[in-house]
């Protein structure tokens, strides 16, 4: 049936997949802002939204863990 029992890590899930076929098609993962992938995610925001997490200390290690695997950038001015 497909039912998803956590909607939080199912959209986390579905970032850091988009996150990887942007990495694989455009050779880094600094998003912009407003892009949405061909199938509607809006994965520009998604990642300003996790890069503010981590700013805020909200986000979980296991979640900066993948991040960083796909050599996610979390401060802009430094790069």
């Amino acid at each position: 049936m497909g039912f998803i029992w956590d909607l939080i890590e199912q959209d986390f899930q579905e970032g850091l997949s988009s996150l990887a076929g942007y990495k694989a098609q455009h050779g880094h993962v600094r998003v912009p802002a407003r892009f949405k992938t061909e199938d509607g995610f809006t994965l520009g925001s998604w990642v300003a939204h996790h890069r503010r997490e981590y700013m805020q200390d909200k986000l979980f290690q296991e979640r900066i863990d993948a991040l960083e695997a796909l050599g996610f950038i979390w401060d802009l001015q430094k790069k």
